[in-house]
């Protein structure tokens, strides 16, 4: 498996952002099944030392009800920042990661490479292999054409690594609609 599927839970949208958890999981694109999962949540106040902030509408946006599940689980076990992309780009490394996903060509990556800059942590892919699912499901017809029964949702809304597994499973979906099943 070359790829990994990255989902941010944040603060804000923008480079600078409190980070508040990181999702991963391996997988291959042109395949099928998922591979080794990456989780932690982030100690906002350790992004707050390096100058990282929130934006307001975000934090009234995680303030709605159908929220509370997701804000649960932000409060277990929770590491530094630095910490938290450190083990990551480890994670990345170590199951030969090449390419990276994330869902919007300007969130999930560009937010944790300015966190990997702000901790001195060196990213460990090449710029040439960031990948955007929302650029591949608009040219898959992926979100407007369910002749196909698309990927089951699992876990809860709005938790990084239940995001990147149902994000991966979606890639794996809409690359199969292009190429033909696997």
């Amino acid at each position: 498996m070359t790829s990994v599927m990255l989902d941010l839970e944040t603060l804000g949208t923008r480079p600078g952002s409190v980070i508040l958890s990181v999702g991963a999981v391996v997988f291959e694109p042109y395949g099928r099944g998922l591979g080794a999962q990456f989780y932690r949540n982030v100690d906002k106040g350790s992004c707050w030392l390096l100058g990282m902030t929130e934006d307001q509408e975000t934090v009234r946006w995680w303030a709605h009800d159908d929220r509370a599940d997701a804000r649960a689980a932000l409060k277990r076990d929770q590491c530094s920042i630095t910490d938290a992309v450190r083990s990551f780009a480890h994670f990345f490394k170590t199951y030969s990661g090449v390419q990276i996903w994330g869902h919007g060509s300007c969130f999930d990556v560009v937010l944790i490479e300015d966190a990997m800059r702000r901790c001195k942590v060196e990213i460990p892919w090449s710029f040439r292999n960031v990948r955007d699912t929302r650029t591949l499901f608009d040219y898959s017809g992926f979100e407007t054409s369910w002749t196909n029964e698309p990927p089951t949702r699992e876990g809860v809304h709005h938790d990084s690594l239940s995001d990147a597994k149902y994000q991966a499973r979606c890639v794996q979906h809409a690359v199969s609609m292009i190429r033909g099943p696997v």
